[in-house]
């Protein structure tokens, strides 16, 4: 198994190294410094390339798009001190195979590296908990968001849909026709970024009733 090890830190990249050659069998591993390095460096022959995110002269994000342009069959692992979910949800677009922290122990390393080697992708426990929180807290924001642009009426509306209320029942509750339901029904989903149609926004409210409670009442 060839493997190409990518990090400005040479402590790193010694103790990748080591790790491969004493749990790998015949791996021959190969060191780049900075990221031009790293694109000069490859071709095909590759099983994993392993990318430190913060590198000079082109970072791993930079070298990891070039791969994934160039479709070499290489498996990616990033190897990152970085927590910031920003950087890590831009490195989770590039859709790589792997995500570890820096501080990941020799056994975490070692699961990785067989993962990704069977086709599927491993993200270390921190890395996915920072990722799901982030994402959570963005949802939050947006509903939000959205729940605070509608008028009076939308939320009483979405309260109602939210307690399972039927068109025809929110109608008479409210004294307004039918067709004046759907429609706000309509604008609602806009709103929140949900599809008009089938049911969307009753599954959604009856699933998120007590969110929609807390952020809107």
């Amino acid at each position: 198994m060839k493997v190409l090890i990518a990090d400005d830190h040479p402590i790193i990249r010694k103790g990748v190294t080591e790790i491969l050659l004493h749990e790998f069998s015949g791996s021959e591993v190969v060191h780049a410094k900075n990221g031009e390095e790293t694109i000069r460096l490859l071709d095909d022959s590759y099983a994993i390339v392993f990318l430190d995110i913060d590198m000079p002269q082109k970072d791993g994000l930079e070298v990891c798009k070039v791969i994934r342009e160039e479709n070499y069959s290489c498996k990616i692992i990033f190897l990152t001190l970085h927590d910031n979910p920003q950087i890590l949800h831009r490195a989770a677009k590039l859709k790589a195979d792997g995500f570890l922290l820096k501080e990941s122990s020799t056994e975490e390393i070692i699961i990785c590296i067989n993962v990704v080697l069977t086709g599927q992708q491993f993200t270390n426990k921190k890395i996915r908990e920072i990722l799901i929180d982030s994402n959570k807290r963005k949802k939050e924001i947006e509903l939000n968001k959205g729940l605070q642009e509608l008028t009076k009426t939308e939320k009483k509306v979405l309260q109602l849909v939210a307690e399972s209320f039927s068109s025809k029942e929110i109608a008479l509750r409210l004294f307004v026709t039918p067709k004046s339901v759907k429609n706000y029904r309509h604008r609602i989903s806009r709103k929140l970024n949900l599809d008009p149609k089938n049911n969307s926004l009753s599954n959604w409210a009856i699933e998120n009733k007590e969110i929609i409670k807390i952020l809107l009442f």
